[in-house]
């Protein structure tokens, strides 16, 4: 064990889940392992700490093949040398303090500075000592950060303590600051569900603070928490008895580690402001307010339906509609709710691009707009119509205000007459009560997807339950069009829609069968090396396992040259300057959605600097935002949806078999325009295209469809 005293120099790689440091100090006393730069290389797992702060190390000395470095058991930030705490007062954090005034204020407080700051009577025993240039606000600047530092690590340990990700201590200052700790205790579940602590943590900790197992709160969370899970499988309602089962099971696993009469249950979900109760199904009340709203603008839009054509304009044509494309042309001539439904190579694009043309011919002036989901999803749209498209999110001008939502609604509408949708199937019940809600009556709603897609991550089954109350105008494409030099890959996506399993093989598309796990694993491997070309995208089936897009990701960096050393680590990922990422959730303060894509541009102060595609505004993206961050030289076939590659990859391993499903390699292989490589183990292309299993999401959409239009 070897004892040293410095100054924090620098932070080499952080993990901001576990708190792992690699960080550099710069001794302030002779010390044998000083490296050619006169910093000793240390590794903890420890709160952050700022630049400048003198620190005392206790460790052990460690070999590598980087040279020593310390195995740090505890570093504790202390203020007794006079010239390590002046240069600390003297850095960036603490404005204004010159080195004057810093020898002042230790030579007024010699050893016990730092203590002082931290008092609740700080600025007047500061003050009373009448430090020359050290006036009310520069006092006010010192108390501020010295009491944040002490607030900052109390955090960190007590969320280390909880066994959490330390990424939730990051979260829990950002929202509450110094009463966080407090806020946390009072409000174990609501608090631990807003900065991401696992639930099981947070009945831990109720459990700690005094609640009891059959509490009111305690039950009101487990409700909550089973519904939520129930949403994020893409469901919006519960069964009564579905719901109460599961919270029983999750009461068991718990530190409680009991179940909790039915009744009791039953009596708290009737009671509770936050849940509704329709019959024997249970939702989330804003669950429920979003499917009823969608019902009540879709009626509003379907009675104030007007003729917009006495009949179809007749312009002239490039190509030869099909008899479905001609059918599809109907539905200018009125407003209102109308469904597209088209695959790839059904002409829905023409079919689209047909109707703004209709439109144009209007003797009134109608303005269209053109919208997706995805950023990726509405840059497909502006090329293949020549218009501009944009997000839902930026059409309705979506933003969060003081904790609460703000867009666009009936009293300050969309200015359009047309809204087309594209990538229908990709939207959830949420996004799209909140399109309606700002639609003018009298507008014509176009929703344009496929049905052999993946349905929303979000709750609900939009384009399905629609189509299935059979109250809409819908327009199914089902002629596929043969182009003499049509694809291969445009061939193989019609034959896998229909179950056919033999597909063309060709220098387009391509196919690796590999039988043995060894094998794959070596052609994985391979791939990863070799197609390390620009415009190419690896799509994988899974997540997880070895050859899931955690893992692609991770052996992907290690075939790239980076030119700097500067890193960002979060749980299973190490961001470097120019990683390829992608955006994974709605961030409306940030202004960046779910499938944005982007470059790391710069790594400085623990923040990725990242340069999103199609926007000018640089993004900078701190520990509390990291979750919504993923690498992107390989995604899932779900994070895929929405964007078009012109090469690629797809990884097929043989489980888990639940993914090889026709949809699933329906939608990877339709993402892809000239060229894909197909590496499948043990023939799971053709298990997945055999398989037509669709896991049916319970919603209550089209049955309230039903009712309202009766």
């Amino acid at each position: 064990m070897i004892t040293f005293h410095g100054i924090y120099h620098k932070t080499i790689r952080r993990n901001f889940e576990n708190g792992k440091t690699l960080f550099a100090i710069k001794p302030t006393e002779t010390v044998e392992y000083v490296n050619k730069y006169g910093d000793v290389t240390c590794y903890a797992s420890m709160h952050p700490i700022m630049k400048q702060t003198p620190v005392e190390i206790k460790g052990e000395v460690m070999q590598s093949r980087m040279g020593p470095y310390i195995l740090v058991q505890s570093i504790t930030e202390t203020f007794d040398d006079r010239n390590a705490l002046i240069s600390y007062l003297c850095s960036d954090y603490f404005k204004g303090i010159g080195e004057v005034t810093a020898k002042a204020l230790y030579d007024a407080f010699p050893g016990t500075l730092n203590n002082v700051l931290c008092r609740d009577n700080a600025f007047n025993e500061i003050k009373s000592k009448k430090i020359p240039k050290l006036n009310d606000d520069k006092i006010k600047i010192l108390i501020e950060t010295a009491q944040k530092t002490q607030m900052v690590r109390k955090t960190y340990f007590f969320i280390a303590r909880l066994h959490a990700d330390l990424i939730c201590a990051e979260k829990l200052i950002d929202k509450y600051g110094f009463s966080g700790i407090d806020k946390l205790k009072e409000s174990p579940y609501r608090v631990g569900y807003e900065i991401d602590l696992p639930f099981e943590i947070c009945e831990a900790l109720a459990k700690k603070t005094g609640i009891i197992a059959y509490e009111k709160i305690r039950v009101e969370a487990l409700i909550y928490e089973v519904l939520r899970r129930n949403e994020d499988h893409g469901n919006t309602k519960m069964h009564a008895k579905e719901l109460i089962e599961q919270i029983n099971r999750l009461s068991e696993k718990s530190i409680y580690e009991c179940t909790i009469p039915y009744l009791t249950i039953w009596l708290i979900v009737q009671e509770m402001k936050g849940i509704k109760v329709d019959h024997e199904y249970v939702y989330q009340k804003k669950t429920w307010d979003a499917e009823s709203n969608i019902v009540f603008h879709m009626k509003r839009l379907d009675q104030t339906s007007k003729q917009m054509f006495q009949k179809i304009p007749d312009l002239p044509s490039e190509f030869i509609p099909s008899e479905s494309q001609k059918r599809a042309e109907n539905m200018v001539l009125r407003s209102g709710v109308k469904l597209l439904i088209g695959g790839p190579g059904t002409g829905k694009s023409t079919t689209i691009k047909r109707l703004l043309e209709y439109y144009q011919t209007s003797e009134h002036e109608l303005k269209v707009s053109l919208c997706a989901p995805t950023g990726r999803a509405a840059q497909r749209i502006t090329e293949i119509t020549g218009r501009p498209a944009q997000t839902i999110h930026k059409l309705i001008d979506y933003k969060i205000i003081a904790g609460e939502k703000v867009c666009k609604n009936q009293s300050d509408p969309i200015e359009a007459d047309i809204i087309i949708i594209d990538e229908f199937s990709m939207v959830d019940v949420f996004i799209f009560s909140d399109l309606l809600s700002a639609v003018r009556s009298g507008c014509t709603v176009i929703l344009c997807g496929d049905e052999d897609q993946l349905p929303s991550v979000g709750a609900g089954n939009l384009l399905h339950d629609i189509k299935e109350s059979d109250l809409f105008e819908t327009y199914v494409l089902d002629h596929v069009f043969r182009q003499k030099e049509e694809s291969s890959i445009s061939q193989n996506i019609q034959k896998i829609r229909k179950g056919q399993t033999d597909l063309v093989h060709d220098e387009h598309f391509k196919i690796y069968n590999i039988p043995t796990t060894e094998s794959f694993d070596h052609a994985v491997k391979f791939m990863i090396k070799e197609y390390c070309q620009k415009g190419s995208q690896i799509i994988s089936m899974v997540k997880k396992n070895d050859y899931g897009t955690q893992r692609i990701n991770h052996d992907f960096q290690h075939s790239l040259n980076y030119d700097s050393h500067e890193v960002i680590e979060y749980k299973h990922q190490i961001f470097h300057v120019n990683d390829q990422i992608m955006m994974i959730h709605n961030n409306y303060d940030l202004d960046y959605f779910n499938g944005d894509m982007g470059i790391v541009r710069k790594i400085e102060n623990e923040t990725l600097t990242i340069e999103l595609e199609g926007k000018k505004e640089i993004l900078e993206i701190t520990a509390s935002n990291l979750d919504d961050v993923q690498l992107s030289y390989a995604i899932t076939i779900h994070k895929s949806q929405g964007s078009e590659y012109k090469s690629g990859s797809i990884i097929m391993p043989a489980a888990p078999s639940v993914m090889l499903s026709r949809n699933l390699f329906l939608t990877a292989v339709s993402r892809f325009k000239e060229d894909v490589t197909i590496y499948s183990q043990n023939h799971s292309w053709y298990t997945a295209i055999l398989n037509i299993y669709k896991q049916k999401r319970i919603t209550g959409l089209a049955e309230k469809l039903k009712k309202q239009f009766a």
